[in-house]
């Protein structure tokens, strides 16, 4: 996993962008959120190029078997009224209206839900729904005052039905949940049943791709799980997003401005190379060759113009008026992408944030916490 370049001492690229006004109404409204991280990509791919840096392709990546330990396992215990086996499941099953059997199953679609219910006792319910252009962390569940039970199965290549996870209270009151890491552009198939084999109800069933969410006018930061499943890729990442109120965001303006580094390389910018290493040598009272290595960086990937384009882009994502006062919150996300020569390369992007929700990344999954408001990459 790539997460261990957090312990090495690599060089760091700090790539600005910013987007229009982040829209957080409500959680999940749309499901989307700020820009994507192909777009991302795309921008840092194009940035790098300019300068004669060479970024590994974009790969949504696949979620692998590795993934189902996220899962509920099947532990080979058939306890289930319909009596199949995960390898075994028949076509003789009372018929409902989400589908008889997996053959026949109604088609759901992700972040979209539907409404069903178990009308004779006994009735299981089968639907498919189709994951987008996107891997990652997927949630299928149910609600309303129905026990339910879900499970989730993915048809193999002899066209038997593989078990991925099952769940029975996981959700909201007595409703089920399951939280998954799927592949893209595949079927998955949902088999919902009432707990017990002799009672019906109503429910709704809803598929999702993953966006964390919290309420938090006053910012904080969202860290990507590096055990959950990985939506773009080995070679790039979302790290992690902090979220500034506006007076937050101008302190966060005026020391990005003050940084001693970031003085170093624009003093150092049309100096030659043995004058560059002098004055780190005099600047920071240090030897040769850890002077050598600074300049190696800094010339390497931390171009002479990159402070004025990070605080343009910090000033435009946090309209920054005449004064130096912010009007908007800004949002930083902090990545990872890698060099054709697999070199770690780390980035912050700006978005503007109208500080109410606070949100994950698409298809991740991670956690909050709103006394943290540090970027990752500084």
């Amino acid at each position: 996993m790539k997460k261990v370049i957090s312990i090495m001492l690599v060089a760091v690229m700090m790539f600005t962008i910013t987007s229009s006004v982040f829209a957080a109404e409500e959680p999940k409204a749309a499901n989307k959120q700020g820009i994507s991280s192909l777009s991302m990509y795309e921008q840092a791919r194009l940035f790098a190029k300019e300068r004669g840096i060479e970024l590994l392709p974009f790969d949504e990546g696949s979620i692998t078997s590795k993934f189902k330990e996220f899962a509920t396992p099947y532990d080979g215990i058939d306890d289930k009224p319909d009596n199949k086996t995960k390898d075994s499941i028949e076509d003789n099953l009372i018929e409902p209206m989400g589908g008889a059997t997996a053959n026949s199953a109604q088609r759901i679609y992700v972040n979209t839900s539907i409404s069903d219910s178990i009308a004779t006792a006994g009735q299981i319910d089968w639907f498919v729904f189709k994951t987008s252009t996107g891997s990652g962390a997927y949630n299928i569940y149910s609600t309303g005052s129905t026990d339910t039970y879900g499970e989730l199965y993915k048809k193999t290549l002899s066209g038997k039905y593989e078990l991925i996870s099952s769940n029975d209270d996981g959700g909201s009151g007595t409703n089920f949940r399951l939280e998954v890491g799927l592949n893209s552009n595949t079927d998955y198939y949902v088999k919902v049943r009432h707990y017990s084999s002799t009672r019906t109800g109503s429910y709704t069933l809803r598929v999702e791709e993953n966006l964390d969410s919290y309420y938090s006018p006053s910012g904080g930061s969202w860290t990507w799980d590096i055990a959950s499943p990985d939506p773009d890729g080995v070679y790039f990442n979302i790290d992690k997003i902090v979220y500034l109120t506006p007076e937050k965001a101008q302190g966060y303006y005026i020391m990005v401005s003050q940084d001693s580094i970031r003085e170093v390389r624009g003093t150092i910018a049309h100096l030659t190379y043995s004058a560059a290493v002098t004055f780190v040598m005099n600047y920071y009272v240090i030897g040769v060759v850890a002077a050598e290595f600074i300049v190696d960086q800094i010339f390497g990937f931390a171009f002479p113009d990159l402070t004025e384009m990070e605080l343009d882009a910090i000033a435009n994502a946090g309209n920054m008026n005449s004064s130096g006062e912010f009007q908007t919150g800004i949002k930083i996300t902090s990545l990872t992408s890698y060099t054709t020569n697999y070199v770690p390369v780390m980035m912050n992007t700006y978005e503007s944030w109208n500080r109410s929700y606070i949100y994950g990344e698409e298809r991740y999954r991670g956690s909050f916490d709103t006394s943290d408001f540090t970027p990752l990459w500084r």
